[in-house]
């Protein structure tokens, strides 16, 4: 990592290169300096968490098609390599979403006795789902696969394969699948290329894309959705732009999962939706969000604060990227006893870079926590019942 000393981000973004489209000076938005550079690898030990290694952020705009990169982005500090617990998989409100989007895909491009090749797979859950509720053949492709994950029918529809995705690749599909890794990828031009090269390997075969709603982050001034690793972001526009200039024809481009993500369909041929035409949107967004952000975190230190005078006990619900963020950023983190979350392969361990371990939610009911910060608003009612179901009752804060 580069000291701070040596950072010049307008001259950095007055240099910088869209890797979407190519275009030469791009707007500073937001840096922030020593963060750590995975928000999904857990570590043993509260000196582990501490010592975790970190990086440098500058979030700059291409005002020409609207995409946000992390011109500050290092590829060697991110190591896929290790466990990395992304899976939403053990919530109920996500799979509902995830198996929505499956049935659609489903029926809206007769997958049926096809191939799906999902790329960026994770632990398999979604490539698994495709294939089960379609009766199709699955590969995953993703460093971090787990096939002793895989239930018994998945075990025999999927085939997970350990690796990345790149020009070597030879892999076809009738439906090839991209949830949540683009944004992992410094060079999305070329990577969008790659995608598309493979669909036209196949006739008739369909893309789908998912990657989150940068729109929503620069409004709310959401500083807990920017980490060190998505070095890319896109809103319905730009995620758009960049499909067409990959030289394919979206069929769909749309929100879903509360607005949060943006869901992009695309075919060799014949789509007939054009871009969204959100690039004023963004620049008026992103000329706010400086301040907003600067405003929502010390809203939200002004409220831990409050809490620990009153001698409440805090916790955030969800050991993820967003929880990795809120606590790294909040100067009066300190008083949050801990992270919970459902996923069992997180608990027990410790978020990168801060001194909260991650609880079973049965740890509660002796924390007893007076406040209880929910992480991403979608899971508030399953959250809650869990709570209610323990006998707790605590204050409920979204975020």
């Amino acid at each position: 990592m580069s000291p701070e000393t040596t950072r010049e981000p307008i001259n950095d973004a007055a240099k910088a290169i869209c890797q979407a489209c190519g275009t030469i000076g791009l707007r500073p938005l937001h840096q922030v300096h020593g963060i750590p550079v995975q928000s999904c690898v857990l570590v043993p030990t509260a000196e582990d968490a501490a010592g975790f290694p970190t990086g440098d952020l500058l979030l700059v705009l291409c005002e020409s098609c609207g995409f946000i990169q992390n011109e500050w982005f290092e590829p060697a500090l991110v190591d896929y390599s290790q466990a990395y617990e992304e899976s939403q998989a053990h919530s109920p409100r996500f799979m509902e979403f995830a198996t929505e989007i499956v049935d659609g895909l489903i029926q809206d491009f007769g997958i049926h006795n096809k191939t799906v090749l999902d790329i960026g797979c994770g632990k398999g859950s979604f490539v698994a789902l495709m294939a089960k509720r379609g009766q199709n053949r699955g590969i995953g492709i993703d460093p971090t696969i787990a096939p002793e994950r895989l239930d018994r029918e998945s075990a025999e529809l999927v085939e997970l394969i350990s690796g990345y995705f790149d020009e070597s690749s030879t892999l076809t599909a009738d439906l090839i699948a991209c949830r949540h890794t683009l944004e992992h990828i410094p060079d999305v031009a070329g990577f969008t290329r790659l995608l598309a090269g493979a669909l036209k390997r196949t006739d008739g075969a369909t893309l789908f894309i998912e990657v989150p709603d940068v729109l929503r982050v620069l409004r709310e001034g959401a500083f807990w959705d920017i980490y060190y690793e998505h070095c890319s972001y896109f809103t319905l526009g730009s995620l758009g732009r960049l499909i067409q200039d990959a030289g394919l024809s979206p069929t769909d481009l749309r929100l879903g999962f509360d607005d949060q993500y943006v869901l992009a369909y695309a075919v060799t041929e014949g789509g007939d939706i054009a871009a969204v035409d959100d690039l004023d949107q963004s620049i008026e967004a992103a000329e706010r969000f400086s301040t907003t952000v600067a405003e929502t975190i010390e809203r939200w230190n002004q409220a831990l604060a409050k809490w620990e005078g009153a001698g409440q006990r805090v916790v955030v619900w969800g050991a993820s990227s967003k929880a990795v963020s809120f606590l790294t950023t909040l100067e009066e983190a300190h008083n949050v006893v801990a992270a919970v979350d459902i996923n069992p392969y997180k608990q027990n361990q410790f978020l990168a870079g801060t001194h909260q371990q991650v609880l079973s939610p049965s740890a509660l009911a002796d924390i007893r926590p007076d406040v209880v910060v929910i992480m991403n608003p979608i899971y508030e009612a399953e959250i809650t019942a869990d709570l209610k179901s323990m006998g707790l009752n605590p204050t409920i804060q979204l975020l």
